[in-house]
């Protein structure tokens, strides 16, 4: 009879630690810490040529934070792909391109970046960071 009670707050446990803690197949590292009215999302980027794709939403005072940390030197390609057109964004250190529906980031790691993320009223987007081809 203790056995059952164990198994399932052994499973819960797991269950909880796999939503704040994912990886991707190709092994990028995704941590995310709720605090008070931010999300802040910590990225390590795999050395792989697959896309990390994140589908997230926001709105009012609340903001969603990413530091992203990838190889030095190399570039990436990152693209914030709104649903309804309300998304915001804010950048460190990248050149950007923004259309209707979307914005992208080129980006050349020296340090890490950030990218903060808002909405009014509400949104939600995809967020999608791929490496593209060195000229």
């Amino acid at each position: 009879m203790t056995i059952k009670p164990l198994f399932t707050h052994i499973s819960t446990l797991l269950c909880l630690l796999s939503t704040a803690y994912a990886q991707t197949p190709c092994h990028h590292q995704v941590h995310t810490q709720n605090e008070l009215s931010r999300t802040i999302t910590t990225i390590t980027l795999a050395d792989c040529q697959k896309p990390l794709i994140l589908l997230d939403g926001v709105g009012g005072e609340h903001i969603n934070s990413y530091l992203i940390s990838g190889k030095k030197g190399v570039a990436y390609q990152i693209t914030i792909k709104s649903v309804d057109g309300n998304i915001e964004t804010s950048i460190e250190g990248c050149g950007t391109k923004q259309t209707l529906d979307e914005t992208i980031f080129l980006c050349r790691f020296k340090t890490d970046i950030k990218i903060s993320v808002y909405a009014h009223p509400v949104d939600e987007y995809e967020l999608k960071i791929e490496a593209i081809a060195q000229p």
